[in-house]
């Protein structure tokens, strides 16, 4: 018992020695998440909250969405979104909302959004992913 906990501690501390404080330093410049709104029924209606790290986002948009890999929205195609959409996003905080689903077909319709932070514009390709069933 005492070889045991004798080796178990070598190894914790070997282990604890390969750690430096940079090592704990999250360096990156901005990310946005979301969280997956699974598993959803047709008629239900859902929000999805962004977390992010880095410099506040704005001016949110939804640039795609995918129905079982086929394009089942683009703003070049279908226009852009509006408050009562089906799918709709915030452009002020990121509030993602799916609403009126009662013409839906089942399956996963994956969102790709993008936003501005720190000047730049990011791109989220799939940033939130819906799994619908009957």
């Amino acid at each position: 018992m005492k070889k045991s906990i004798t080796l178990f501690l070598s190894v914790l501390l070997i282990a604890l020695a390969g750690c430096t404080k940079k090592s704990f330093i999250d360096d990156t410049e901005f990310a946005l998440y979301y969280k997956s709104i699974k598993p959803f029924t047709i008629g239900q209606e859902a929000v999805s909250k962004p977390s992010y790290i880095g410099h506040t986002p704005e001016d949110f948009q939804i640039y795609s969405i995918m129905h079982n890999l086929n394009l089942y929205y683009s703003p070049k195609i279908d226009g852009e979104l509006e408050v009562d959409d089906t799918f709709y996003i915030d452009p002020k905080t990121g509030d993602f909302k799916i609403q009126k689903t009662t013409d839906l077909k089942p399956g996963t319709y994956k969102v790709s959004i993008q936003c501005k932070a720190g000047g730049k514009v990011y791109q989220y390709p799939d940033a939130i992913v819906i799994e619908i069933s009957k």
